[in-house]
């Protein structure tokens, strides 16, 4: 019988595909979108809307108008999630420890890949704020509070309320990039050396940023450790002092694509292949179905 070798590493991924730009204020994530564009069905039982995948959607902090900010994922979303988590799971990529910005869309996300992981059902997903992409790419337009972790529990979502958040993030003040690169680090770093003290798979579930910002700070890990140092030598909050204000925002962010995955090895981490191939569909181009009607004598004979 053929056995498949446990990958052993670090995993990120970018959220799934989410509904920003179908979600008109006030929805509260679900229906059809205008034009046509296909979100989450929202489905009437007992007076409570449902999610995708059939869990509830209840009230949340900031009130239902704050799904237009914090938006939920597409059912397409959905099933891009669960795809990748099952891609993970054959390729023996079991993991221990589940880290999500508590955006939204990455919780929903997390819980996905869980489900296709089949992961056991100790794996929950841990909430942190301070995962958060750069809260100035969103002030223009205002931000949402983020659903608390019991607010989600209570949606069916299977986040673990026993965990403590690393970062407290205020939606309604600006940041530098350092602070933001500060706060990230500060949770990779802690997350990483609780890997390795237990010798679990770890991942990160957060945004495009996420992906670059991991690669970025790990090497600035491994630069604190200096040459033979052994796990967890010289890392956390004394890696590389003032790394943060070295770190500059990669211009490939946005190619990065929905549910794009990127994978550490290590100690000593280094970047390697992701574990499986992430989950791409192509956009399609709307169909015109009057291309189908039969031209008229005289135009055939034009």
């Amino acid at each position: 019988m053929y056995i498949q070798e446990r990958w052993q590493g670090l995993v990120r991924v970018r959220h799934a595909a989410d509904s920003r730009g179908v979600v008109p204020s006030g929805a509260g994530g679900g229906g059809l979108a205008a034009g046509g564009r296909v979100r989450r069905p929202r489905v009437r039982v007992r007076g409570a809307a449902l999610r995708g995948d059939g869990a509830r959607a209840s009230q949340r902090s900031g009130g239902k108008d704050s799904y237009a900010l914090d938006t939920p994922l597409t059912r397409v979303g959905w099933f891009q999630a669960e795809l990748v988590g099952e891609g993970l799971r054959l390729a023996g990529a079991c993991v221990g420890r589940v880290y999500a910005s508590a955006a939204l869309r990455c919780v929903e996300t997390a819980h996905a890949l869980l489900k296709g992981l089949q992961a056991d059902p100790s794996v929950k997903v841990k909430v942190e704020p301070g995962l958060f992409e750069f809260k100035m790419w969103h002030l223009v337009k205002g931000m949402a509070p983020f659903m608390t972790p019991l607010e989600l529990h209570t949606a069916g979502y299977n986040v673990d309320l026993d965990y403590k958040a690393q970062v407290e993030l205020d939606v309604t003040t600006p940041e530098t990039l350092e602070e933001f690169y500060e706060r990230n680090k500060k949770v990779m770093y802690s997350a990483i050396e609780d890997s390795e003290a237990e010798g679990c798979n770890v991942m990160f579930v957060g945004h495009a940023s996420t992906l670059d910002m991991a690669a970025f700070a790990l090497s600035q890990w491994e630069r604190g450790r200096g040459p033979g140092a052994g796990a967890g030598a010289g890392a956390g909050a004394d890696a590389v002092a003032g790394a943060g204000a070295q770190y500059q925002v990669s211009g490939a962010l946005l190619r990065v694509p929905y549910c794009a995955l990127a994978a550490l090895r290590g100690p000593p981490w280094r970047l390697a292949p992701p574990p499986c191939p992430p989950a791409i569909n192509s956009a399609s181009a709307r169909f015109d179905w009057r291309t189908l009607q039969p031209a008229e004598p005289a135009e055939r004979d034009a």
